[in-house]
C-alpha cells in the first residue's frame, strides 16, 4: 500500500532533466532582423559552384579544339551549377530555400546573357549594309558568366542560413508498477 502511494506521488512530480548538445562547429552569425543566431551552411554550395563554373569555362575554352569534350564539360558545369545548391538546401531540410535556389540558378544566367547582349550590341559597329555581331556575342557570353557568379553569390550570401537554435534533449523519469509481481521501479525515457 505504501509503495502504491509512493508511486502515485512520484508520478505526480515527474522530473525532467535537460541536456545541451555540443556547440556546432559551423559559423554562427547574429541576425539583426529577428535577434536570433543563424548558422551558415554554404561551404558545400560554394565548392560545388566553383567546380561547376570552372568546368563550364574550361569546356567553353576547349570547345574550339574538341567539340565533344568541350560540350560535355559545359553540360556538366551547368548541371552541377543548377542542381548543386538546391541539393544542399534540401539536405539541410530547407525546402523553400531549395526551390528559391533552383529558380535563382535557372533565371540568373539567361538574364545576365540578355543584359550583356544589350550592352554588347551598343558597342557594335553597324554600317549602312552590315553589322558586326561580335560585341553582341561577347556581351552575351560575359553576361552569362556574370549571371552564374551573381546567382552563386546571392545563394551563398542570402539563402544558405538556418537558425542556430539547439535542440533541447529531454529525459523523463517515469514510475513503473507491475501488478502481477507487486514490484515498483523507475524507467528513463527520452530523446538524447
Amino acid at each position: 500500500m505504501l509503495s502504491a502511494l509512493a508511486l502515485l506521488s512520484l508520478a505526480a512530480t515527474t522530473t525532467k532533466a535537460q541536456a545541451q548538445e555540443p556547440a556546432p562547429s559551423e559559423a554562427v552569425v547574429s541576425s539583426a532582423k529577428d535577434g536570433e543566431a543563424r548558422t551558415w551552411y554554404g561551404l558545400p554550395i560554394l565548392a560545388i559552384d566553383v567546380a561547376a563554373i570552372g568546368a563550364f569555362v574550361g569546356g567553353a575554352l576547349e570547345f574550339d579544339h574538341s567539340a565533344d569534350m568541350g560540350g560535355a564539360l559545359m553540360l556538366t558545369g551547368i548541371g552541377g551549377y543548377v542542381l548543386g545548391g538546391p541539393i544542399v538546401h534540401f539536405s539541410e531540410r530547407r525546402t523553400g530555400k531549395g526551390v528559391a535556389s533552383f529558380a535563382l540558378r535557372v533565371m540568373a544566367p539567361p538574364t545576365g546573357a540578355a543584359l550583356g547582349a544589350l550592352v554588347g550590341s551598343a558597342f557594335d559597329s553597324c554600317h549602312s549594309d552590315s553589322c558586326d555581331p561580335t560585341g553582341l556575342a561577347v556581351g552575351a557570353i560575359l553576361g552569362f558568366i556574370g549571371g552564374l557568379l551573381v546567382g552563386s553569390a546571392v545563394d551563398n550570401a542570402v539563402l544558405a542560413f538556418k537558425p542556430a537554435t539547439s535542440r533541447q534533449m529531454t529525459l523523463l523519469v517515469l514510475p513503473i508498477y507491475k501488478p502481477t509481481t507487486g514490484q515498483t521501479g523507475l524507467a528513463l525515457r527520452g530523446i538524447w
